[in-house]
């Protein structure tokens, strides 16, 4: 509730000398203008009647040296010599009015003003039909509201004469016009922006509506521009008493908000240059050629690892120092809200369950999403690498040529995957020194048609991450892609994802933020693991073997696409998907157009690796040599391929039943033969 009687009071009583003396204290512009004007009217006396101007020079010092009825005296010889000068009789009046004279004060300015009809005339006239002392009983009202109108008039037609704006924001404070007080101060401020009367003015106006926020700033405007430091604690102290609490409280949390959104928004800045910054300065990097035949970060490479790596660290903790201002921010929001609601007196009980809906649901997602964990379940189906020696022999030549060492355990999927990860990486792992298990995920579906050289090219690619380390650590990044996707995830759940949310800005932004500074250190990563790869095995061969993968994907997706659409309307059994032959099977120049798309695609920011033509150009401009192909395949590193894609496609077949309910079977059913009589009896 605003208290705008009670505080212009105290205000006015806070305003203590000033009050009475606004135009004597000015400096300044007003005291430049004052000369000014003594100036030309000193010329226009001496041309009109020289006889007069060592009479003006001695009122002028009688009223500096308050000599008021010498003042008076004189002022009344210059205006016998000069009837028609109507300054002669405003300063006169100004005089009278300072003796306390009020009635012959008025009578002499509107003589000026009949003379002439100037904003100096109107304002003086105003003056002295108000008075600025504090005590002003008895002043008939259509004497202030002539004096009020007088001095606006006066200031519209004079915006930069500072001795009428001064008045009227005078007037306008005395008679509590705080609608006329915000332009008249803001018009002050203008003129003089050193001087402290117009934020000063500006103060009171902001206060007696109750924007206290508002005052404060122009007070402390005030204070710096030479306010004294009692007046100004002292109306410190009215605005604090004068404030209600909740205003308060209010106050500050916008006053603090604000800083710390701006904090917040500059840091945001912050990230999303550097992270355009890295980009750009990684694929530089990458563009020239390495100083050593290796994929080992030196130089430039090595910095930009390290910068990386930094900037990653501080985006993750950014994220969770975030958190909490989020919080706020949704909590304030939804309180905010229902407030409005209790105090226009009519409660919305919709809208209420609403907002308290959109609360809950909001913490509760974002609560959620500080305390997921990430699963260590393995990969795949893990491999007996026992029973396949010559896998595991290449899996060791291979780890051998990058100098790392070699995968533990080999787990197979039904897809085109080939990559590799480390289980017990985590922070709480590292710091129990627990050993890592370094995996091989392999994809049943990419060794079709896949040269042996070609597989030992992309893996040279993937073991180039263990030999680089960036397998190793990183828990704290994983941490905050886990906690962001959990968050989208539960909010999208709890139907909260609107765009009214803070919570949804706040969770969208930050993903596109860290996914473009994290997949940025990832395509740095990518480059250096093809030179290892190039330099291992050739850039001809990890060409062709990257090439395949591509292929192999797309191919892979539309038959096995075609292949489980048709088994599943048919209802036919299915025991092998990789040798299945469906009879409508997808259009070639389908699934060409399709590896061409790939092979041309445009990089994004958002990519976790380089554009395959970027990848492609960059290995084939280290022109490494290496072996030529002996027709050996993949495939021959297996010891019974039959067995493997039977099991991959019963790792399909239950994916299918989980998530469509339906049981593809394995083989086709027999038909039981049909009874006879005998065996009837």
């Amino acid at each position: 509730m605003r208290r705008t009687g009670p505080i212009v009071l105290l205000l006015a009583i806070a305003m203590g000398g000033l009050g009475a003396e606004p135009y004597a204290r000015a400096q300044g512009v007003m005291q430049r203008q004052q000369q000014e004007l003594d100036a030309q009217l000193l010329a226009d006396i001496t041309r009109q009647n020289p006889a007069a101007v060592e009479i003006w020079k001695q009122a002028i010092a009688a009223t500096e040296h308050n000599d008021l009825a010498q003042a008076d005296v004189l002022y009344a010889r210059v205006h016998e010599l000069l009837p028609r000068f109507s300054p002669a009789l405003r300063r006169r009046g100004r005089v009278l009015l300072d003796k306390g004279d009020r009635a012959s004060a008025i009578r002499l300015c509107r003589e000026a003003r009949a003379i002439e009809d100037t904003p100096d005339n109107a304002a003086a006239l105003a003056l002295a039909l108000v008075p600025p002392e504090k005590e002003k009983q008895g002043i008939p009202a259509q004497d202030i509201a002539e004096a009020l109108m007088l001095a606006q008039g006066a200031a519209a037609s004079a915006p930069d004469n500072y001795f009428a704006q001064i008045i009227f924001c005078q007037l306008a404070f005395s008679q509590q016009r705080i609608d006329l007080l915000d332009a008249c101060s803001a018009r002050l401020e203008q003129i003089d922006p050193a001087d402290s009367a117009g934020p000063l003015f500006a103060t009171i106006a902001a206060a007696s509506r109750g924007r206290w926020s508002d005052a404060r700033e122009a007070l402390g405007r005030a204070r710096a521009r030479g306010l004294a430091a009692a007046t100004a604690d002292d109306l410190a102290a009215q605005i604090e008493a004068a404030e209600p609490t909740g205003d308060k409280l209010l106050d500050g949390f916008l006053r603090w908000g604000g800083r710390l959104g701006l904090a917040w928004l500059c840091c945001l800045v912050f990230f999303m240059g550097s992270g355009t910054l890295l980009s750009a300065l990684a694929l530089r990097a990458a563009s020239r050629l390495p100083r050593e035949a290796s994929g080992r970060p030196v130089g430039a490479e090595a910095a930009l690892r390290k910068v990386y790596a930094l900037v990653l660290w501080l985006c993750s903790a950014f994220y969770y120092l975030s958190i909490p201002l989020m919080l706020a921010l949704v909590v304030a929001f939804g309180g905010g809200i229902i407030y409005a609601c209790f105090a226009l007196g009519r409660i919305p009980i919709k809208l209420v369950l609403l907002v308290g809906l959109l609360l809950f649901s909001t913490i509760g997602a974002v609560l959620r999403s500080l305390w997921v964990r990430g699963t260590d379940a393995a990969p795949g189906e893990r491999l007996d690498l026992a029973a396949h020696p010559r896998l595991r022999t290449v899996l060791d030549e291979v780890a051998a040529k990058i100098r790392t060492r070699a995968v533990d355990n080999v787990y197979l999927t039904p897809s085109t995957d080939l990559a590799v990860t480390e289980r017990g990486t985590s922070l709480w792992q590292q710091l129990s020194r627990r050993p890592t298990e370094r995996c091989l995920i392999l994809g049943a579906g990419v060794l079709d048609g896949m040269r042996l050289l070609d597989f030992q090219s992309i893996l040279a690619h993937e073991y180039g991450h263990f030999q680089n380390r960036d397998t190793a650590g990183g828990g704290f990044a994983l941490a905050v892609r886990r906690s962001l996707v959990t968050m989208m995830v539960h909010l999208a759940q709890g139907g909260v994802a609107v765009w009214w949310n803070p919570a949804w800005w706040f969770v969208r932004s930050f993903f596109w933020l860290f996914f473009r500074i994290s997949q940025g250190a990832s395509r740095l990563q990518e480059i250096l693991c093809d030179r290892w790869a190039a330099f291992a095995y050739g850039s001809e061969n990890f060409e062709h073997g990257l090439q395949h993968v591509i292929a192999q994907g797309a191919r892979f997706d539309a038959y096995a696409g075609a292949s489980l659409n048709e088994v599943l309307e048919k209802e036919r059994p299915l025991r092998n998907l990789y040798d299945y032959r469906p009879e409508q099977p997808p259009a070639a120049a389908d699934v060409e157009e399709a590896i061409a798309k790939t092979l041309a695609h445009e990089p994004s920011a958002y990519d976790s690796h380089p554009s395959p033509k970027d990848r492609l150009r960059l290995v084939r401009a280290l022109a490494a040599p290496g072996p030529v192909s002996d027709g050996a395949m993949a495939w021959d590193l297996f010891a019974d391929r039959a067995a493997i894609e039977q099991a991959m496609t019963d790792v399909v077949r239950g994916r299918v039943e989980s998530s469509r309910g339906v049981l593809i079977p394995r083989e086709a059913a027999v038909p039981e033969p049909a009874a006879t009589a005998a065996d009837g009896a």
